[in-house]
């Protein structure tokens, strides 16, 4: 499966630059010895050196701010001739294998505190380097790592899972709804009584239907009830806070796109000409390198970013549906192999890997279509990048070396 999505993704390239796509050959011929390398060496090796693999890759973030390039206002990059490394890539191979040689410590308790915090430091340095470069979207992809440790049953790690979907949900919710807030904090009678009612609900709830006593769970409630309304009030204090692009492309998923006006703004142009593009293809496609988008250069990162616009476009409704059930279930084979891991270390590698690969795919593909802000994140092994092909290379193959070798250990 992983060359039939790497040639695919060739193929898609080529539909936008062919030169391009002969340097994505170049990648992908020169990450043979890597698999090799990666697929004869075993799980020891992993596990021994992870410590030297973490150090290494946070001196790679580190020596962005030295000797690293700027492109597109990201310091992100080391420039080699016509060809650069983007660190941040190899940066989550190090951070998963780092943390999974801490689970892995012999008993270790995996409901004190002290985990997590552990836990979180590792991550937290080389996540501060990728956000001072700035690349927001990698931090965001940061995010994958909580999900491992949420299926160790981490401390805590649960709790604040729901309660940052809970946040962004609310955060959402508080800019897309301005008029209302800005009703009932000109009315805030009207608030307290929906607030009372609410508190109301929840007593008449808990007490006449769950019949529960325990005032410590009221007092959990009403604090929540307080926690949301004051998330939904602060939305617009954090939004302002943002950074102008960023505000832009929040807002943009709720205008109308169609707009002549915001067609013509950079990010309403994109994620117009994006929609559009995969609008064309309708049903069947227009064939492979039938496509218009690609030949006029139209949509902006077509070959990177946005790739899935031209499986859209040449491919049609039924490609593109074809594409993604094909690519689900290569995600769903990776987290069944996490799943019969039997040690914690790679158990814990191979959950971080697929999710990073899912929030990757998620995420590129949902902004594309406009139901998430544009993030410059690759569609993994369709992106051009020979920085994003070596580092989801790396993590797969290290998954498949650690998968090998599970019958070895034992339970």
């Amino acid at each position: 499966m992983y060359i039939l999505i790497v040639g695919f993704g060739v193929l898609s390239i080529n539909a936008v630059d062919s030169s391009k796509a002969l340097k994505q050959l170049i990648w992908i011929s020169a990450s043979l010895p890597l698999i090799i390398v990666t697929c004869s060496l075993n799980r020891t090796f992993y596990e021994r050196f992870s410590g030297l693999f973490y150090i290494i890759s946070v001196l790679l973030l580190a020596g962005l701010f030295i000797f690293g390039k700027t492109i597109n206002g990201a310091t992100a990059w080391y420039s080699f001739g016509a060809f650069s490394i983007q660190p941040t890539e190899f940066s989550k191979i190090g951070v998963a294998l780092m943390i999974g040689n801490f689970l892995a410590t012999p008993k270790l308790e995996m409901n004190k505190p002290s985990t997590l915090l552990t836990a979180v430091a590792y991550l937290a340095v080389p996540l501060l380097l990728i956000k001072f470069q700035p690349d927001d979207g990698s931090v965001l992809v940061f995010s994958a790592f909580f999900v491992g440790l949420l299926i160790h049953r981490v401390w805590m790690v649960k709790q604040l899972f729901i309660i940052g979907i809970i946040f962004l949900t609310l955060f959402i919710l508080g800019i897309a709804y301005t008029d209302l807030i800005q009703y009932l904090h000109n009315n805030l009678y009207i608030l307290l009584i929906t607030t009372l009612c609410i508190i109301l609900i929840i007593f008449i709830i808990f007490r006449f239907i769950f019949y529960i006593k325990q005032s410590t769970l009221y007092l959990i409630a009403i604090l929540g009830v307080f926690f949301c309304i004051g998330t939904i009030f602060a939305s617009e204090a954090i939004f302002s806070s943002l950074k102008p692009h960023q505000k832009d492309r929040i807002e943009i998923l709720f205008l109308d796109d169609t707009d002549k006006k915001i067609r013509n703004e950079k990010n309403g142009y994109n994620l117009y000409t994006a929609k559009s593009a995969i609008a064309s293809g309708e049903l069947h496609g227009k064939g492979y390198l039938k496509g218009d988008m690609p030949k006029g250069n139209i949509v902006p990162e077509q070959e990177t970013d946005y790739i899935f616009t031209v499986i859209g476009e040449e491919w049609g409704f039924i490609g593109s549906s074809i594409f993604i059930l094909t690519y689900g279930i290569f995600l769903l084979r990776l987290f069944w192999l996490a799943h019969r891991q039997r040690s914690i270390f790679s158990s814990y590698f191979g959950y971080s890997i697929a999710s990073i690969f899912t929030i990757h795919f998620i995420i590129n593909i949902a902004m594309v279509m406009g139901i998430f802000p544009t993030i410059g994140i690759p569609l993994p092994f369709l992106s051009y990048g020979g920085s994003s092909l070596w580092g989801f290379t790396l993590m797969l193959f290290i998954m498949i070396r650690l998968d090998a070798e599970r019958k070895q250990i034992l339970r």
